[in-house]
């Protein structure tokens, strides 16, 4: 049995169960299922909001719920204006609905308040998407300044960046 499973059973209305059972079945693809549970740690008042609205979200994002997850990311930057992956989330949202003006607006909030490797791809993917190839070069300029060089993540986005700049070629 998952351990997010027993957890469930045995403490039905105790989030942390649902939280931890829905991120085992998101993780195993069981999406809509992930979905029950985090709705159900929702309803705990002693939840972790910031943490269950971005996974809730991100999980409504992964099966096409795109109305639910922009309403989730909008409640997560009211909730916690400083957090990098409400804007960061949002953006993928407009990215998804190739609003990319939009999805450039959220994602620079999210980059401003933490750059990440994650919010450095998706800048990448829309410089691609928007065939821009001087937005993607600005993001490779971007990453030495953002990443230390002993970061993991630097020499991984370089590649990244080096590969999506085959797409202009």
């Amino acid at each position: 049995m998952a351990m997010g499973r027993f957890w469930v059973d045995e403490l039905p209305d105790f989030y942390k169960g649902h939280y931890i059972y829905a991120n085992e079945l998101f993780v195993r693809g069981a999406y809509l299922e992930a979905i029950e549970h985090y709705q159900e740690a929702l309803k705990d008042p002693r939840a972790d909001r910031m943490m269950l609205l971005n996974y809730f979200a991100r999980t409504c994002l992964s099966v096409g719920k795109f109305e639910a997850a922009r309403s989730l990311f909008e409640e997560l930057i009211k909730l916690a204006p400083g957090y990098a992956s409400g804007y960061e989330g949002l953006a993928r949202y407009y990215f998804s609905q190739k609003n990319f003006d939009e999805c450039l607006k959220y994602l620079r909030q999210s980059i401003e308040i933490e750059p990440t490797k994650d919010n450095y791809l998706l800048l990448m993917d829309l410089a691609v998407a928007t065939k821009d190839r001087p937005r993607l070069l600005k993001a490779i300029e971007e990453i030495p300044e953002a990443f230390a060089s002993n970061s993991p993540y630097r020499d991984f986005l370089l590649e990244a960046a080096r590969y999506r700049l085959r797409e202009f070629e």
